[in-house]
């Protein structure tokens, strides 16, 4: 009984409270809503925000975390949506236009930020972590790939809950470690809610999407950057000379070209490495 109400209650990964559309809508009303959960799930919020933002967008954003700071006043137009999320696979993007296809929705400008996740294949070999990713990225495959496929749009409120996890022994560790972390049972906070003066150092969405992190994350010092850049794990994110898919390599392209035929402006962000990181990269002999 202790492992049941545990996982449901503490559910760190939200299997059982996801608020995603809720969040969604809110962030669409032009509400700047904070988050206190550690697992949000950010492919469920940009999934919902696709499915009800306006048919005709100025400009979109679609990355890893690296681009969650775009916002609407560095792109110059408040008709903008940031529709990055964390660690943003090969399926992850192509799911993102295939539900821009499936929806009707269409961006004049679109701001492309890709990394090793995107053409490394060992980085996607499970697919979307998002329940309805992998059927809106094949979508979006086909259609680049010359096909004319046939998609079955889920019905509404139909995301699934893996009612197992409520009996689960791995959960409950998990749960009791977040137990353990917060040094409580009792969740203090709300896992979302509106922005306020009570709760603007903590992580956020903007109304166009973009992420502003947690105050400790924003005072972080050169020295908390260098001692992370020390501990990169070089050899899993940038394997050099390795792991560049040319299939992803040739889709990326092919994206690229069929936004282009259609009129839309295209721009690459690329985020820079420091230099410190560069030159751990280029001096592993084992990335040869």
């Amino acid at each position: 009984m202790i492992l049941v109400v545990t996982n449901v209650y503490i559910d760190p990964a939200n299997v059982f409270h996801n608020f995603s559309k809720d969040a969604a809508e809110s962030i669409l009303s032009g509400n700047e809503i904070y988050v206190t959960s550690d697992n949000l799930d950010e492919r469920g919020v940009r999934y919902h925000m696709i499915k009800s933002m306006p048919g005709n967008i100025e400009c979109i954003a679609v990355g890893p975390s690296l681009s969650f700071g775009i916002r609407s006043s560095e792109v110059g137009t408040e008709n903008f949506y940031n529709l990055s999320a964390s660690r943003l696979n090969f399926y992850d993007y192509m799911s993102v236009f295939g539900l821009m296809e499936a929806y009707s929705k269409k961006a004049d400008h679109v701001i492309l930020c890709v990394d090793s996740y995107f053409f490394d294949e060992s980085k996607y070999s499970g697919g979307s972590s998002f329940a309805f990713g992998n059927k809106y990225a094949e979508y979006m495959e086909a259609i680049l790939n010359g096909d004319s496929p046939v998609l079955l749009k889920e019905s509404e409120n139909s995301e699934p809950i893996e009612l197992n996890q409520a009996f689960s022994i791995t959960y409950f560790q998990v749960a009791v470690k977040y137990i353990q972390a917060k040094n409580s049972y009792i969740l203090k906070q709300k896992r979302w809610g509106k922005l306020d003066n009570k709760t603007e150092n903590l992580l956020h969405y903007m109304p166009d999407g973009s992420l502003v992190y947690s105050l400790d994350f924003r005072n972080r010092t050169v020295d908390n950057v260098l001692a992370d850049i020390n501990k990169y794990d070089i050899a899993g994110i940038f394997s050099k000379g390795k792991h560049i898919n040319r299939y992803n390599v040739d889709i990326f392209e092919k994206l690229v070209c069929y936004l282009m035929d259609k009129g839309t402006k295209i721009d690459l962000y690329l985020h820079p490495l420091p230099p410190s990181l560069w030159d751990r990269i280029e001096n592993d002999g084992g990335l040869e």
